[in-house]
């Protein structure tokens, strides 16, 4: 009654003798202030509280299990798994269940509890069973390892591209001032129009790529999420559209680039918890699937990876061709990073479009739950209120935006976009037509320097 009028909260110490008195103390203090008083009461934890678990959202109570991070998984999550490895990722039971599993002809049948953990997610595939990252100070080195070395052989691969074409258009002046082709210029013949061709054209569309997806993430993060602060200023507008056409450039996954995002507890619907385990700090975060973690992870990368995929396997190959050709081991390893990134992301792309297919059925999975349509992208937006309706509509936005219909998906129409399409038949075309065009032109100079040759005879009888 004493406190002065503009205080609105007050933070105060309790010491006990002991960790059961400080918890009886602490419950009786929750418990009786309110009611006596009618002030709300909040536990702080001190700074230096050891094995500490701060819970942002715990479960909801409408059978909704895909939002939910129960205390009884809180209690046993694992921070090593087989071969003493720190785990970074787990699948934990939501309610209680019967598992079968196969095994070796022998089936086993596992009773289950509420909250427990199976660091091998391929171990059981349940409904019963939602998916945890733990998101440490370990993996969030080898998370920027991983991020710098694909950003390396990206750059690499683009500079090798341009010194490569430089090399087959190059030409030596001679004595008599005029220009003699290189060995490459001469030994790549009429193939280094078609790599220009293929290398400019690809390099665009990628190039264009970027840029419409970095244009859907600011409008996302800016007028909707309201993640990205309003820029003022064009230079910091510049400097931070940049870097996002940038990060996709290099693929950089979600999670990296959206860090702050993914950490922060208020968010609509999806579980997450400050851990201090260990003597070390670390986040869990939770998601309905691993499908749906991967696909968020590497969100719009399947509109990307067509054109990365095409413009690597041609180019490297040209590449490979023509140091064989010369045989050239310097003109080989231009085609070096090709060579070790082509693979890496063809295993990538394929993984990311049956991760998607699955996905999408968990999404109609939930859309029949909440009692909402996934046939209809239009009603479905029309009628969701609750922030679990307004979270499905914006994952279905934001990963199957050209499907109206969610029952209608096609992993063959998924893996490109009718663009891609689109520019591969004009590169085509373009690729014919200057191979018809070097051919005309050299017949019609074969003609010419044959009518030169005649007038030169009569010239010559004269």
């Amino acid at each position: 009654e004493d406190l002065p009028g503009f205080l609105k909260s007050l933070t105060f110490k309790v010491t006990c003798a002991g960790s059961d008195a400080a918890i009886a103390t602490r419950q009786k203090i929750i418990d009786e202030f309110p009611k006596e008083t009618g002030v709300a009461v909040e536990f702080l934890p001190g700074a230096f509280t050891q094995d500490l678990v701060v819970n942002f959202r715990t479960e909801f109570n409408d059978g909704k299990k895909w939002l939910q991070m129960p205390v009884e998984m809180l209690e046993k999550f694992p921070l090593y798994g087989r071969k003493d490895e720190i785990v970074d990722q787990f699948e934990f039971a939501c309610e209680p269940a019967e598992l079968l599993h196969p095994g070796n002809g022998k089936p086993c049948v596992y009773s289950q509890e509420k909250g427990d953990c199976y660091p091998n997610i391929n171990a059981w595939e349940d409904p019963t069973h939602s998916y945890a990252r733990l998101i440490t100070v370990n993996w969030w080195f080898k998370t920027l390892f991983s991020v710098l070395s694909n950003a390396a052989l990206t750059y690499s691969d683009l500079y090798s591209n341009f010194i490569f074409a430089a090399g087959l258009f190059a030409a030596a002046p001679s004595h008599h001032g005029e220009s003699i082709p290189t060995e490459a210029n001469a030994i790549a013949g009429d193939y280094k129009y078609n790599f220009l061709i293929t290398f400019v054209g690809l390099e665009l569309y990628n190039v264009w790529q970027c840029i419409q997806q970095a244009q859907i993430e600011w409008d996302l993060s800016q007028n909707h999420a309201g993640d990205l602060l309003k820029v003022k200023s064009a230079g910091q507008r510049f400097k931070t559209f940049l870097a996002m056409w940038t990060f996709n450039f290099v693929q950089v996954p979600t999670i990296a680039k959206n860090l702050v995002v993914t950490l922060h507890p208020q968010t609509n619907v999806q579980g997450k918890a400050a851990v201090k385990a260990n003597g070390a700090r670390m986040w869990l975060v939770g998601w309905a699937s691993e499908e749906q973690y991967r696909c968020d992870d590497q969100a719009s990368l399947h509109k990307l990876f067509p054109g990365i995929l095409l413009s690597r396997f041609a180019l490297t190959a040209i590449k490979i061709y023509l140091a064989h050709r010369m045989g050239n081991l310097e003109n080989l390893f231009l085609a070096a990073s090709g060579i070790v990134l082509w693979p890496m992301q063809m295993w990538a792309f394929i993984k990311l479009l049956r991760d998607r297919d699955g996905y999408r059925a968990l999404l109609v999975k939930q859309a029949t739950t909440l009692g909402l349509d996934p046939t209809s992208l239009t009603r479905t937006e029309e009628r969701a209120r609750s922030p679990e309706e307004r979270g499905l509509v914006k994952n279905w936005k934001m990963h199957f935006e050209h499907y109206e219909d969610l029952e209608q998906f096609s992993r063959a129409k998924d893996a490109a976009a009718k663009s891609f399409w689109v520019v591969l038949g004009i590169l085509t075309a373009c690729n014919f037509g200057m191979d018809i065009f070097l051919f005309i032109y050299r017949a019609l100079s074969d003609v010419h320097e044959k009518h030169v040759q005649v007038q030169s005879q009569d010239g010559v009888q004269i």
